[in-house]
C-alpha cells in the first residue's frame, strides 16, 4: 500500500499545475458567487479539469506511463488514487472557500 501512495503522489505531481489552476479557477468562481451552490457545480468541473489534465499528460509523456507499468499497478488504479487526492484537496479548499465567502457576506 505504501508503495501505491508513492507511485500515486509521483503521478499526481505530473498533473498538479494544472490541477491547482482549476481549483483556484473553480474556487475563486465559487466565492463570488458565479454559480449556483449544488453538488453539479463542484464534482463536474473538477471531474472534466482531471479527465483533462490526465488527457493532456497522456498525449504529451507517454513515455512515462512505462515506468508506472513496470512499477506492478495498473495506470488506471493510480489515476483513480491520484483524482482521489485531487477531490480530498478539492473538498478542503471549497470549505476554506465557504468560511470566506460566509465572511464577506
Amino acid at each position: 500500500m505504501k508503495r501505491l501512495s508513492n507511485l500515486t503522489l509521483q503521478y499526481y505531481q505530473l498533473l498538479l499545475l494544472f490541477n491547482i489552476a482549476a481549483t483556484i479557477l473553480w474556487t475563486a468562481i465559487f466565492i463570488f458567487d458565479s454559480i449556483p451552490v449544488n453538488a453539479v457545480s463542484f464534482f463536474v468541473p473538477k471531474s472534466i479539469g482531471y479527465l483533462s489534465a490526465v488527457a493532456l499528460h497522456y498525449y504529451s509523456y507517454e513515455d512515462s506511463y512505462f515506468y508506472f507499468r513496470n512499477a506492478g499497478y495498473s495506470i488506471w488504479r493510480i489515476i483513480i488514487s491520484a483524482f482521489v487526492v485531487d477531490v480530498l484537496v478539492y473538498l478542503l479548499l471549497i470549505s476554506l472557500s465557504f468560511i470566506v465567502r460566509t465572511c464577506l457576506h
